[in-house]
């Protein structure tokens, strides 16, 4: 059985990224990324989703969150879309959520709203981060 590492309230907090990868899941990458509006498609503002990553952060100090925007998001975006299954998601911010000995949560934020969330195996966030930013040393 699975032992989290983080301490129980900050899974409540992070319990609605939860949601959004599950429905990521069920209903594949391609149903997101075939809804063209991301206002609709707002499962949490921004600044809602920060404030929940640096509260786990706060709450497990072997946590790391991190919001990339820019270059740096353009860059990440284009790796991500590019792993299988192949997407044409938007984002102008991605949220990551890493926790020692869990899967990576990752946040896509288009025009203010959290319009996607999945989790990642470690390694493939490893690899697809590698690819397209460079080695994090």
């Amino acid at each position: 059985m699975l032992q989290p590492r983080l301490p129980r309230g900050a899974f409540a907090r992070l319990a609605i990224l939860s949601v959004m990868a599950f429905h990521a899941e069920y209903f594949g990458p391609g149903a997101l990324a075939a809804e063209a509006a991301p206002a609709p498609n707002c499962e949490m503002p921004y600044d809602e989703a920060v404030g929940y990553g640096r509260r786990g952060v706060a709450d497990d100090n072997a946590a790391v969150f991190t919001d990339y925007s820019g270059e740096e998001a353009t860059k990440l975006l284009v790796g991500i879309n590019a792993f299988p299954p192949v997407s044409d998601w938007a984002a102008d911010h991605i949220l990551v959520f890493e926790s020692p000995d869990e899967p990576i949560v990752v946040g896509l934020v288009d025009h203010g709203c959290v319009t996607k969330a999945f989790k990642v195996p470690r390694d493939d966030w490893a690899g697809v981060r590698r690819a397209a930013l460079g080695d994090p040393s």
